[in-house]
């Protein structure tokens, strides 16, 4: 415990700073605060995703504080229970405990090891008697599952697991010990899920979401997850991938071994947990490969390691035969190394070349001290960041309510300013038409934001009118610019709508690397629908790894080509192709009408579709592609 609060401890939170994590960080907070209901707000995260960042909000903080206070409590329960159960000495699990403390402080490590090592808890129990006392701790996976999507279907994959283990424990036992024990058993094992589900309920009454809305909560968070390999994938070392798998493989295999010598049908349990674990471990980071994900991978195969580590180390009971430990210490090892392998280690990456930084025991000594004796500093950064923010960011007054678009809510939030949110919180997220569609008619209801922050902007390279596509007609349409002198454009909702003409729209079906000419009238904008169709098989591959980037390549009409990512469910209910509108200067011509003069030399003469792979069999061998003229008048 006593180390939890040294490393763990957020005694120097994060303050609010521009960018695209700071801000969506800062509006989980918001989302909470203001009791939005999270079955209409589209991302990754549930009402309680806020407690798993370390940053600060005046609103929330003592409910951070409070509530991981007391999952440091339960961590170092479970984590004494491990160590009174599996240790070969005192010493050696004290320094367990250090070292699972340690690479916990990563990532999201830490709540997936309190997950474990709940589950381990159950399965582990010495009877129906330990097993009803521990039961109360599964209050803790309650709270860890409306966090964050991921964390609840790893938690009710263990509580399914939990009933698995039950049922091959009964089967298990001598035909006289099933009956006499099969009624507590059952009892002391149905207060876990039991446990588990109302603490789920209470929770989400309590953010103030709607009881009849968890089903569809549920149901939403899956279709987020269907569709986000497609737009958020990154490629990233193919050797450090499988290194990675086959490490894992090799760990979980040798552990699922030793374990059934020893436990027998029990061992399926733990095996698949372990599998589980790992599995979810790799989709998060390998999915979309870059640093910041690789780390969650790293550290939690890190703890992957020492938990299931500690398991097969364990002393054999007496009169058993004594397992050799070499092949378990070698697939510790293997697995600690591919681990270590996806850190990146630079000077960039704090947690790179330098990430045990954070187990320096004096400088966090000091950061607890200083928060102990000063607790109005935390304020006082607060309050200087905002201040930060607004220097670099002037606006005008704004009276109502406002959005940001693409998704740097730092400013609306530093200015004080009513923030209205569409339901993907940020443009990045609207990557099905149904959450594109839905944003639109957020924008463009009586009752949506007065006031627009809006910048030409798009993440992973992505062409810059796709993210929100629907959206920037309604900009277009409702909207009046008032300033384009800082980094976004200050939009007001003007009294009358101008009125969009379509044209009749004209369809064709492209082949990846096809070249297709088009042309449009002079005073005619040009929208492109895109609808790569996957196959079966490409649906298997998407579920356990991710699909293929695709791309749009475009030739201008000054001669030029660019190449942007191509989202498939984003390119489905389409988005301004032409002109090719880069920054907010285009933006302007385009709200003035003076586009066709300004933008000549960013006409769309022609396009080309490429995928990086799986043309013919991820994919459909042909994509239908409508291009449509539109005027705004």
């Amino acid at each position: 415990m006593c180390l939890q609060l040294l490393l763990l401890f957020p005694s120097q939170p994060q303050v609010l700073k521009p960018g695209i994590d700071s801000s969506y960080y800062y509006a989980l907070n918001e989302l909470f605060v203001h009791h939005v209901q999270f079955v209409g707000s589209v991302h990754p995260h549930g009402p309680y995703g806020f407690l798993k960042n370390d940053l600060y909000h005046p609103r929330t903080f003592h409910l951070l504080v409070g509530v991981r206070l007391v999952l440091f409590a339960v961590f170092a329960l479970l984590a004494a229970r491990a160590v009174s159960r599996w240790a070969v000495s005192l010493r050696g699990g004290m320094l367990w405990i250090a070292l699972l403390v340690a690479v916990a402080r990563h990532g999201e490590a830490y709540f997936t090891s309190l997950a474990m090592l709940a589950f381990l808890a159950f399965w582990s129990a010495d009877g129906a008697a330990d097993r009803a006392r521990w039961s109360p701790v599964v209050l803790a996976l309650s709270l860890v599952s409306l966090m964050k999507f991921t964390y609840g279907l790893l938690a009710v994959a263990l509580i399914g697991l939990m009933v698995v283990s039950v049922v091959l424990e009964l089967w298990s036992g001598r035909r006289r010990e099933r009956t006499a024990r099969a009624a507590m058993t059952i009892a002391a094992a149905a207060a876990w899920p039991a446990l588990f589900l109302a603490g789920v309920l209470l929770l989400w009454v309590a953010a103030g979401q709607e009881p009849a809305s968890a089903v569809e909560y549920v149901a939403s968070r899956l279709r987020f997850s269907a569709g986000y390999s497609e737009s958020h994938a990154l490629a990233g070392p193919t050797y450090r991938i499988l290194a990675f798998l086959a490490a894992g493989c090799a760990f979980s295999v040798v552990f699922a071994v030793r374990e059934a010598r020893r436990s027998g049908v029990r061992a399926i349990a733990p095996a698949a947990a372990l599998g589980l674990w790992l599995a979810l471990a790799a989709k998060h980071s390998f999915l979309r490969y870059d640093p910041d994900h690789a780390l969650h991978g790293a550290f939690q195969g890190l703890c992957a390691a020492a938990i299931f580590g500690l398991v097969m180390l364990r002393r054999g009971e007496q009169g058993t035969r004594t397992e050799r430990r070499a092949p378990a210490l070698a697939t510790i090892a293997v697995m600690v190394a591919a681990s270590l392998s996806l850190l990146t280690y630079d000077r960039e990456h704090w947690y790179g070349a330098r990430f045990f930084r954070h187990l320096d025991l004096r400088v966090r000594a000091a950061r607890m001290s200083h928060f102990v004796n000063d607790p109005l500093r935390l304020g006082l950064r607060h309050e200087r960041a905002l201040a930060a923010i607004r220097r670099a960011h002037p606006l005008p007054p704004l009276d109502g309510a406002v959005d940001v678009y693409p998704w740097e809510l730092s400013l609306a939030f530093a200015h004080g300013l009513e923030w209205d949110p569409r339901p993907s919180v940020g443009s990045h997220m609207a990557d099905r038409p149904d959450i594109a569609l839905a944003n639109a008619r957020h924008l463009a209801a009586a009752g949506g934001p007065d006031h627009v922050l809006f910048r030409v902007d798009s993440l992973d390279h992505r062409f810059p009118a796709m993210d929100d596509g629907p959206s920037w007609l309604v900009l277009l349409s409702d909207f009046r610019l008032r300033s384009a002198s800082g980094s976004h454009l200050v939009l007001d909702r003007a009294q009358g709508r101008r009125a969009v003409e379509w044209g009749r729209p004209i369809t064709r079906e492209l082949a990846f690397g096809e070249r297709l000419e088009m042309a449009q009238g002079v005073d005619r904008l040009l929208w492109l629908r895109v609808d790569p169709v996957r196959t079966r098989r490409g649906g298997l591959v998407a579920a356990a790894w991710r699909g293929p980037i695709v791309y749009l390549s475009v030739e201008l009409g000054s001669g030029g080509e660019r190449w942007y990512r191509l989202v498939p469910g984003a390119a489905r209910v389409g988005f301004l192709l032409s002109p090719l509108v880069a920054d907010n200067a285009g933006f302007v011509a385009l709200l003035d009408g003076s586009w066709p003069q300004r933008l000549a030399a960013d006409r769309v003469r022609a396009l080309m579709l490429h995928t990086e792979f799986g043309d013919g069999w991820y994919w459909e061998p042909s994509v239908r592609v409508e291009l449509q003229e539109l005027t705004v008048r």
